[in-house]
């Protein structure tokens, strides 16, 4: 009796098609809808330039920002991302009962912990999903993406939700003309099954040695951007990524 240690690619090749043996097809994750919340509240150019001496023209020249939303004392980012994420479900046409995964990207949850996403999980009734958060920062979404997509693709899951939610402006110093005017507060969520176009590569890299060009330091003090942030006109922040997709 022949072992199957004694073919070589090509003949393995041969008894497969002989005994009409197929690949399985590559499962894909496709966007099946998006969501998003924003708070009521708003901060406009003209409320920010009052404290930095500087004219509205210099934000929305270097930013293309005219206003930017901000929660207010009584609001809760939960709230937010779980209209959010319901609003993607609800485009998507899928019930909380089918999701199988929530992955949110914050730095801004309401609490350290529990979690952002089971709290999220819990109020919109996805009681089945695996949840947990992505703390990335400004890459959080393009992180996550490709996190639920895997689940998806490998068949550990059949739809997932990714949500991003920041509630940014409580570390804002609005003294500070290099980031005052550029963060505001809301939430997005898309849904993520099975299709016929998916997800496309996503690339991460990242670079330690530039951790001082924009953060928020532990003891939960003011975002500063280290003198090199983006509105200066030139000025970058640490590179998080990019995504290629179809």
């Amino acid at each position: 009796m022949s072992s199957w240690l004694e073919y070589g690619p090509d003949q393995l090749s041969a008894v497969a098609a002989s005994a009409h043996c197929e690949q399985p097809a590559r499962r894909v994750a496709a966007l099946l809808g998006l969501g998003a919340a924003l708070p009521v509240g708003r901060l406009t150019n003209a409320e920010v330039v009052a404290r930095l001496g500087i004219e509205e023209s210099w934000i929305e020249k270097r930013t293309g920002i005219l206003e930017r939303r901000r929660m207010g004392p009584g609001d809760s980012l939960v709230a937010l991302g779980s209209q959010a994420a319901q609003r993607a479900l609800d485009d998507a046409g899928v019930s909380p009962g089918e999701v199988d995964l929530l992955v949110a990207a914050t730095v801004g949850s309401d609490d350290v912990l529990p979690n952002f996403a089971p709290l999220v999980a819990g109020e919109i009734g996805a009681h089945k999903a695996g949840a947990f958060d992505i703390g990335a920062g400004c890459v959080g979404f393009v992180a996550a993406l490709p996190t639920a997509a895997a689940a998806v693709e490998s068949g550990r899951a059949r739809h997932a939700v990714v949500l991003a939610a920041e509630h940014m402006t409580r570390w804002i110093d609005y003294d500070d003309r290099n980031t005052a005017a550029l963060f505001g507060d809301g939430a997005a969520a898309v849904v993520l099954g099975p299709g016929s176009q998916g997800v496309g590569a996503v690339i991460l890299g990242a670079e330690a040695s530039e951790q001082h060009l924009v953060g928020i330091p532990g003891d939960g003090g003011a975002a500063r951007d280290g003198r090199t942030g983006h509105l200066p006109g030139g000025g970058r922040a640490p590179h998080a990524g990019h995504a290629q997709g179809s």
